[in-house]
């Protein structure tokens, strides 16, 4: 994300357990789904709860951030970028 530390503060984090990779096993598992958030000092675990994933399920990791930090985040993320100069067969027809 590249925000510097004090920026971070209340950005939260959650992963979800994949599911069983054999095309063959034919029943659910339990996995785990771990909440955590960003504080001063680091990060704080919020919650691990038992969840139900199926056979091929992907993990899932999901982010949390405030208004301001989705703001911060996405001006960083295009500060290096330049435009291309546009060309005639870049141009949109008329």
């Amino acid at each position: 994300m590249d925000l510097p530390q004090r920026d971070r503060v209340g950005f939260e984090a959650q992963f979800s357990h994949a599911g069983p990779s054999a095309k063959a096993y034919k029943y659910s598992a339990k996995g785990s789904s771990v909440s955590m958030r960003r504080t001063t000092k680091g990060w704080i675990l919020l919650s691990i709860n038992e969840i139900t994933v199926f056979p091929t399920q992907g993990e899932r990791v999901s982010y949390r951030a405030t208004e301001r930090q989705i703001a911060e985040t996405a001006r960083r993320a295009v500060a290096d970028l330049q435009q291309i100069a546009q060309s005639p067969e870049l141009a949109s027809p008329a």
